[in-house]
């Protein structure tokens, strides 16, 4: 048995991992199901499992990285709460490729506020880059403003595959803006911020008479799969309570920052 066992949690995370071809995501994904390094094959479509780790029901879309499959990725995007970008660490003559394949998914607005879990993989080879370097190549660095993480690992050996799924089930709920875990569920299945919802679209939206603003169907999780229902639309931009709270929690920051 694996890390990861077969029972379902209480609480349901879709996550999609890709990469190049020959990079080891079915390997870390069979050896989280069953804790033994499984002989595969190239995968040609897909492979789906349904993980349970600490409370938490992944399910996983292992998708096949050959080149003429990358471009069906986007077809997967939507309802994804968090990204796992797996990188062969001994294919060095590839690591350009597969910065550029990241930094295409990473752009895509549909995933705009997944967490972003690299595995530098096969570790347990000779000649393996080390996490920190393939940082560098994949120049992560350019992602300052997202969650993202780089875990050394081995789909062999197990190595370093709890460190990643540790870090995501911390992530998966956080805010792609504040970094701050939420526990907003919209309908769609996706989680936000309030305040970062309001702090972002409030100024676009209209007021009536009493001063309340007015319902419009909108998106602000950016999975496009629904727009906000009128209870989910008061709570975040007509609560009286939460917004003086809001106000409260600013100017007592602000005061501070004044002493400071």
């Amino acid at each position: 048995m694996g890390c990861c066992s077969k029972r379902t949690g209480s609480d349901e995370v879709n996550v999609l991992m890709v990469g190049l071809d020959g990079a080891g995501k079915t390997t870390i994904l069979y050896q989280l199901k069953t804790g033994e390094a499984v002989k595969t094959i190239p995968t040609i479509g897909f492979n789906v499992e349904t993980l349970d780790y600490q409370g938490v029901n992944f399910t996983v879309w292992d998708v096949g990285g050959q080149d003429k499959i990358r471009v069906l990725w986007k077809h997967y995007y939507q309802n994804t709460d968090g990204l796992i970008f797996v990188v062969d660490s001994n294919d060095r003559d590839r690591l350009e490729d597969a910065a550029e394949e990241l930094k295409k998914m990473v752009l895509e607005k549909a995933l705009e506020y997944c967490p972003i879990l690299v595995w530098a993989n096969k570790q347990d080879l000779n000649g393996a880059l080390p996490p920190g370097e393939i940082t560098e190549r994949l120049n992560m660095g350019q992602y300052s403003g997202r969650l993202w993480l780089v875990q050394g690992s081995s789909g062999t050996t197990a190595f370093g595959l709890k460190e990643g799924i540790d870090w995501l089930k911390e992530n998966y709920r956080k805010c792609g803006i504040c970094k701050v875990r939420v526990n907003m569920k919209l309908g769609c299945g996706c989680y936000i911020c309030e305040e970062c919802a309001y702090d972002k679209y409030s100024d676009k939206l209209k007021k009536d008479e009493n001063n309340k603003f007015i319902f419009e169907e909108m998106n602000v999780c950016g999975c496009y799969n629904s727009n906000l229902t009128k209870k989910e639309f008061n709570r975040i931009f007509n609560n009286k309570k939460v917004l003086n709270e809001r106000k409260e929690l600013k100017e007592s920051k602000e005061a501070e920052e004044v002493e400071d």
